[in-house]
C-alpha cells in the first residue's frame, strides 16, 4: 500500500465528482446524489490511511514524488505524518455532513454549490498532504476560490460585503506567505541537504535548516504571520469591529431621527431646551 498513490486518488475523487456534478447541472437531484456518493467514497478510501499507517516511525508515509517544474526543482510531492493523517480523515468525514446539511436548505444554483464543496475537499486534502512548498501554496490559495463563491452566493444578508472583505483580508496573508516562500528559495537553493529529495522547495529542507537558525526563525515568523491573518478568530474579530461600527452609526441615525420627531411634536419644549443649552454654553465659555 505504501507504493499505491492513495493520496492522489483522494485528491482526484472529489475533483472528478465536482466535474460530474457540473455536467449534471440541469438535474439537481442527480447532482446531489453524485456529490454525496463522491464524498462517501472519499471517506471510505481515507480510512485506508489509518489501517495501513505505520505507527512505529516518524517518517512521512504514502509519499509520492514526481518532477513537476525541473528547472526550479519544484515537484509534485505528497505525504502524510501522524498529524496530517487525522486532518485528512476529518476533512473527508465533514464533507458528507456538509452535503447532507444543504440537501433541502439550498434552493438556488444547487449544482454549483455542491461542486464548490467537492472542489474545496479536494484542495484541502492537497493542503494537508503537500510536501513541496509551491504545491502547498497553490492548494492553500486555491481553497479560497470555492470559499469565496460559497460566501458570496449562498451567504446571509450582507454576503457580497462579507465575500469582498474575505477576499481582501486573506490577500494580505497570501502576499506574506508568498514572500516567505521566495525567501526560502533564495536562502536554500545553494545549500546542501541530504533530506531535501532534490527539491529546493521540499518541506524537509526547511525543517532541517541547522546552519542558519536566525534565518529559519525569520522564515517561520513570516509563515506564522501569514497564517495568522487567515485564521478564523482574526476574521471574526475584524467582522465584530465592523459590526460595532455599523451598529454605532445606525444608532446615531436613529437617535437623531427620534430627536427630530420630538421637536416637531413639542416645538415649545425644543425651543426652551435650545435656550438652556445656549446659556450653559456661555457659562462654560466664561469660566474658560
Amino acid at each position: 500500500m505504501m507504493d499505491f498513490p492513495i493520496l492522489s486518488i483522494l485528491i482526484a475523487i472529489p475533483a472528478i465528482g465536482a466535474a460530474l456534478v457540473f455536467l449534471a447541472r440541469n438535474h439537481s437531484t442527480a447532482a446531489k446524489y453524485i456529490a454525496l456518493a463522491a464524498t462517501l467514497i472519499t471517506f471510505v478510501v481515507s480510512i485506508l490511511l489509518l489501517v495501513y499507517f505505520d505507527k512505529t516511525t516518524a517518517e512521512f508515509q504514502f509519499t509520492e514524488n514526481y518532477p513537476w517544474i525541473p528547472d526550479y526543482n519544484i515537484n509534485y510531492h505528497l505525504g502524510i505524518d501522524g498529524i496530517s493523517v487525522f486532518f485528512v480523515i476529518l476533512t473527508t468525514l465533514l464533507m458528507p455532513i456538509c452535503i447532507l446539511t444543504g440537501w433541502e436548505a439550498i434552493e438556488k444554483q444547487i449544482p454549483l454549490y455542491l461542486a464548490s464543496f467537492l472542489l474545496m475537499e479536494s484542495l484541502l486534502i492537497g493542503v494537508f498532504a503537500s510536501l513541496d512548498f509551491v504545491l502547498f501554496y497553490i492548494f492553500f490559495e486555491a481553497v479560497l476560490i470555492p470559499m469565496y463563491l460559497i460566501i458570496g452566493i449562498w451567504g446571509g444578508e450582507n454576503r457580497v460585503y462579507a465575500a469582498f472583505k474575505f477576499f481582501l483580508y486573506t490577500l494580505i496573508g497570501s502576499v506574506l506567505l508568498l514572500l516567505a516562500l521566495i525567501y526560502i528559495y533564495l536562502h536554500t537553493r545553494t545549500g546542501n541537504s541530504e533530506n531535501a529529495a532534490g527539491s529546493d522547495f521540499a518541506c524537509s529542507k526547511y525543517i532541517n535548516v541547522t546552519s542558519a537558525p536566525v534565518t529559519a526563525i525569520r522564515i517561520l515568523k513570516k509563515i506564522i504571520k501569514s497564517l495568522e491573518v487567515k485564521s478564523p478568530w482574526k476574521a471574526v474579530m475584524f467582522c465584530d469591529q465592523q459590526g460595532i461600527i455599523r451598529t454605532t452609526a445606525t444608532n446615531s441615525v436613529r437617535l437623531e431621527s427620534q430627536v427630530a420627531e420630538r421637536r416637531k411634536l413639542f416645538p415649545s419644549a425644543a425651543a426652551e431646551s435650545s435656550k438652556i443649552a445656549a446659556i450653559n454654553t456661555r457659562k462654560i465659555s466664561g469660566r474658560i
